[in-house]
């Protein structure tokens, strides 16, 4: 059996770009009322994709924006594709390419830490392989002093060789307070005053200019180096 790595890829020549990738075929949409988020609005899932295009550890789908963090997840109904786990927070991994065409209606109940319970009713769909492919996305991430930051600075920003990003959506996960995630995919600082020295690490959904998308979780860090010394 394969094992899952839960470190974000890495790009061997520069240390700062890190993402979890999924390559689709086609555009998704952020309209709440489309397909790329359940009824419930409970899961993000990935569109329709070729089974070429399909790599272990590859999440699949995930909870939107939880208001608690999820402790339990199961399958109430329908069968998961072979080689795809679910795991206790709610993710769908591909964990093995065992997986065949066809389309998988599912019906999950997540349980969050106060104990509230939430079903969701989707369906995963793999297609035939095809000659379309993606480059994907990648994330620069740059560390910065709290009190060295100013409205409109960037903290994070994506790339993709197949052209500009022209969506983006924050869908799991927590961005840095006091900053916002522009149209093109930028984490931006909105009011500096909001800044609180961490770690985050919200996950975010991005597509280029020929379609293909890309799910990310970005690791975000924000020193709070001569925080005492930060001019308001």
């Amino acid at each position: 059996m394969n094992t899952v790595s839960w470190q974000p890829l890495s790009n061997e020549t520069n240390q700062d770009l890190t993402s979890l990738e999924l390559n689709v075929l086609q555009t998704e949409s952020f309209d709440p009322d489309t397909s790329s988020l359940s009824k419930n609005r409970y899961y993000w899932r990935i569109p329709p994709r070729p089974l070429n295009h399909v790599t272990v550890g590859e999440i699949l789908a995930v909870p939107y924006l939880p208001e608690a963090r999820i402790v339990s997840a199961r399958l109430v109904d329908g069968k998961l594709p072979t080689g795809v786990v679910l795991f206790p927070n709610g993710f769908l991994i591909v964990e093995s390419i065992d997986i065949e065409v066809g389309n998988y209606p599912i019906v999950i109940e997540t349980i969050d830490e106060k104990e509230s319970k939430v079903t969701t009713s989707f369906s995963i769909k793999f297609l035939n392989t095809c000659d379309w492919t993606d480059t994907h996305a990648m994330y620069k991430i740059e560390q910065k002093k709290v009190d060295l930051l100013s409205e409109g600075d960037v903290l994070a920003v994506p790339f993709d060789k197949n052209g500009p990003i022209k969506a983006a959506k924050w869908v799991i996960g927590s961005l840095p307070p006091g900053t916002r995630l522009t149209t093109d995919g930028k984490i931006v600082v909105e009011n500096k005053k909001m800044l609180i020295p961490d770690t985050y690490s919200p996950g975010i959904v991005t597509i280029d200019a020929q379609g293909g998308v890309t799910f990310f979780v970005v690791s975000v860090s924000i020193s709070n180096d001569s925080i005492e010394h930060r001019v308001n």
